[in-house]
């Protein structure tokens, strides 16, 4: 028998979690996500961004549902985190 860490479906109670434990304030946490998986955590952060990987309509979805920033290139996210 292994040990099998599957949060998966879970991160965003996960997400939830450690920011309660850091106290941090979900409006000041950057998350860059790239899946479905990931539409939980982009309702509670503040800075949602989409991965390069992430497919055009996911990038569409999550950009107008969550005003999910969506890069252009590797340039384009860096300015991006610089003005956050």
């Amino acid at each position: 028998m292994g040990f099998s860490l599957d949060i998966y479906k879970r991160k965003h109670e996960v997400l939830a979690e450690l920011l309660n434990e850091l106290r941090l304030h979900p409006s000041r946490v950057v998350y860059i996500g790239d899946s479905e998986d990931d539409e939980g955590c982009f309702q509670i952060v503040g800075h949602p961004i989409l991965a390069f990987l992430s497919t055009d309509a996911l990038k569409e979805k999550y950009a107008r549902d969550y005003y999910a920033f969506v890069p252009q290139d590797e340039a384009d996210l860096a300015n991006h985190l610089r003005c956050i």
